[in-house]
């Protein structure tokens, strides 16, 4: 995913839907931003899960493409963070995912989200949870993070 996420970087399409969510706020309002990018995650993607016993991620580009020719994408927590964590790269933020122990599955990590560093804090964007604030986080047993 990290590979990913740096590819995306070289996408046009990414950084111009990002320059687009956040073009109606001052530049200085970074929060404002975040939270623009994170709504529109959260509100443009609906959670899908992958195929039974295969792991899915599909490239931010493809999501971008599909948004922007109907209006939404699908995938699951995978997809969410990062489509996430390339808009929020795109426009400058330091970001990172973070792997989730929810204690579902007993030790092992079945979830992952993106984050974002905002004045020198990390704060999660769970953008799988609908309606949930900037910096909401799933209840957890361990969490490991992975700035990109």
């Amino acid at each position: 995913m990290r590979e990913i996420a740096k590819r995306s970087d070289d996408w046009r399409s990414v950084k111009n839907q990002a320059v687009g969510i956040i073009s109606s706020f001052d530049p200085r309002a970074k929060l404002n931003q975040i939270m623009a990018v994170h709504n529109f995650v959260g509100d443009r993607m609906v959670y899908v899960p992958d195929i039974h016993g295969v792991e899915e991620i599909q490239a931010p580009w493809i999501h971008i493409d599909r948004i922007q020719k109907t209006g939404s994408s699908f995938g699951d927590c995978d997809d969410y963070a990062l489509l996430g964590v390339s808009l929020m790269r795109a426009v400058g933020f330091p970001t990172a995912f973070s792997a989730i122990a929810t204690g579902r599955r007993g030790p092992n990590f079945d979830h992952v989200r993106a984050a974002v560093n905002y004045e020198g804090k990390w704060v999660a964007l769970e953008s799988t949870a609908k309606g949930r604030p900037v910096g909401w986080e799933i209840p957890h047993v361990r969490e490991i993070r992975l700035e990109v």
